[in-house]
């Protein structure tokens, strides 16, 4: 019997392979679809860019290890990875009230 911890909170993760970059898109689960704007900036969620497999936050750490390109959208993805450095909230934005960073190794 599986069990699902109902608190847990999910994002998706896509994977995209372009020569020897390899980008991670994450995005928190309930953004998917959404257009987020404010003043200058506005992002559509695309399900081509963010739309892969849906995980558990939790798991996101497995995904990235070797990515060149690490694309996080969302507060709960962000403030996940911000757990072990807290630098990535130096780096977001805010897009329509939305964390929004890119990490380039």
């Amino acid at each position: 019997m599986i069990f699902v911890n109902k608190e847990e909170k999910y994002c998706y993760i896509k994977i995209h392979k372009r020569g020897k970059e390899k980008i991670i898109a994450i995005c928190d689960e309930e953004l998917l679809g959404k257009i987020l704007k404010d003043e200058k900036l506005q992002i559509e969620v695309k399900a081509e860019f963010y739309g892969g497999e849906k995980v558990p936050l939790s798991e996101i750490y497995k995904y990235i290890s070797d990515a060149t390109v690490i694309n996080l959208l969302g507060n709960s993805v962000v403030a996940e990875l911000a757990k072990n450095n807290s630098l990535i909230m130096d780096a977001a934005i805010r897009i329509g009230g939305v964390l929004h960073v890119q990490l380039i190794r």
